[in-house]
């Protein structure tokens, strides 16, 4: 069993009335939608949630808002990680400051540090020293999921990947860098129902104090079904 923390308090700005981007309360996914566009700057929008830039003790930060079942699912999901005493530690990930806490089991908005986005995958592979493909499949052999129909171990895997990163130029440094955040993607594979596929996109990436950290981590559990199509 994972053990989870409790966030510091640090509710959405206090010029906010709480109760209109709650569920329940006579609010509905559109009136919290439009209740938050009302007060924040829309950030992005996907098929299932909203982001928006709130400012937090003087600097921007993120807030997510469920559009849909399939947003509240992936919100849960993504507090279920960012609120894990362990996973939440990992230099990958970006840090949870708070989430809604009174709808109950759904979470409606959850609210994150905000990284800059990635332009392009060339970004990303300057600082690994190779395509985000190489560093998910390095990641899937270190918890044995490598390609059995080339390699005999995953070890093999590993090594190869790295010769041929030796032999496309990538540095010592960048070697590490790749190696380091395979293992992290490892961790968070290996303790949540995440597809690590989805790390080989890139903007599911974002720049976080000078490093790359994975932006959308919802994908996961309940939420997979939805997407399926199924209930």
């Amino acid at each position: 069993m994972r053990a989870t923390e409790i966030t510091t308090e640090a509710p959405i700005p206090p010029d906010w009335d709480a109760e209109q981007v709650q569920i329940g309360k006579g609010t509905s996914f559109k009136s919290r939608i439009d209740y938050a566009k009302s007060q924040a700057r829309r950030l992005g929008t996907g098929s299932s949630r909203v982001a928006f830039v709130i400012p937090f003790e003087g600097r921007d930060t993120v807030l997510k808002v469920a559009k849909n079942r399939k947003g509240l699912a992936q919100n849960n999901e993504e507090v279920s990680i960012l609120n894990d005493w362990y996973l939440s530690r990992l230099p990958i990930v970006i840090p949870l400051i708070d989430f809604d806490g009174d709808s109950g089991e759904d979470v409606s908005w959850l609210h994150t540090e905000m990284a800059q986005p990635v332009k392009n995958e060339t970004q990303l592979k300057q600082w690994f020293g190779t395509r985000l493909a190489m560093l998910i499949k390095y990641s899937g052999a270190l918890i044995g999921r490598h390609d059995r129909t080339i390699y005999k171990t995953a070890y093999d895997q590993e090594e190869a990947i790295k010769r041929f990163m030796v032999q496309d130029g990538a540095t010592e440094e960048q070697i590490d860098r790749m190696t380091e955040c395979a293992e992290h993607i490892a961790e968070l594979v290996g303790n949540t129902s995440l597809d690590s596929a989805d790390f080989a996109w890139y903007k599911n990436w974002g720049w976080y104090q000078g490093r790359p950290v994975i932006i959308d981590l919802g994908y996961a559990g309940s939420a997979i079904p939805l997407y399926r199509g199924q209930r």
